[in-house]
């Protein structure tokens, strides 16, 4: 098992909060995942500030709390 799938096993079965290490890379296993609905950059030429980077961190902070709360 990798990180980002140990992390979403340990944040949901425990409700512990993500470390800001273990959202982004969830975030960025979304952001590779998902590659036919983003631009051609990789995760981490994405700027900041881009709207399809706060999509991917906050589809994976929703999957690691286990709720959209």
């Amino acid at each position: 098992m990798n990180l980002p799938e140990q992390a979403l096993i340990d944040c949901v079965a425990t409700g512990r909060d993500p470390t800001l290490q273990e959202l982004l890379d969830v975030a960025e296993r979304i952001w590779r995942e998902t590659g036919q609905s983003r631009s051609a950059f990789a995760w981490r030429d994405v700027p900041s500030a881009a709207d399809a980077r706060a999509q991917a961190i906050r589809l994976a902070l929703t999957a690691l709390r286990g709720s959209s709360s």
